[in-house]
């Protein structure tokens, strides 16, 4: 629960800086806030977001494995996916804190940076690039966590990851921005 916390804590921090700079998010928002007011409102519902991705998460997990027949407990699936969660969050977070600190410092202004990513090359490479290996880092580890805690077949665990991996991201996508 902690390291959940500490993510929401500090994607909260970054959140403000969005929010102070006004900044507006990149992809439209999904749930119906204005884009131009979106940080000030994620500011509020960033952190349970988390702790609701992990508790949600977990869930379904330890709900999939008995469907497998695993033995794991639910405050098992809860304690090793706060790590495997946390580890690729904090790739995403510490790119999007940097993009933030460079517009709070006024080294690059959102609308520079809409133009570098839409001029392709690098920066443009790069934006799909990070969450890429985010996402792909947090398959695996929540494969290895399920695999820890379940010891079930690895067919079985490969199918249960994605499909927690899926949802997490189904939800992670339409909130935080």
């Amino acid at each position: 629960m902690k390291s959940v916390l500490l993510m929401g804590i500090l994607y909260t921090l970054t959140t403000i800086v969005y929010a102070v700079v006004r900044a507006t998010p990149i992809m439209p928002p999904v749930i119906g806030i204005p884009a131009e007011k979106y940080y000030d409102y994620e500011i509020f519902f960033i952190i349970p977001i988390f702790i609701l991705g992990w508790l949600f998460t977990s869930g379904l997990a330890w709900i999939l494995s008995k469907l497998f027949k695993g033995s794991g407990t639910f405050k098992a699936h809860l304690a090793v996916l706060g790590f495997a969660l946390n580890i690729p969050w904090y790739i995403t977070w510490l790119v999007d804190t940097i993009i933030a600190l460079l517009y709070l410092f006024h080294i690059l202004s959102q609308k520079e940076w809409a133009v570098m990513i839409e001029q392709g090359g690098i920066w443009q490479a790069f934006t799909y690039i990070y969450p890429l290996v985010a996402l792909i880092w947090l398959f695996v580890l929540v494969a290895i966590a399920l695999k820890v805690v379940e010891k079930l077949r690895w067919w079985k665990i490969i199918t249960n990851s994605f499909i927690d991996v899926l949802c997490l991201q189904v939800l992670m996508t339409i909130i935080i921005r």
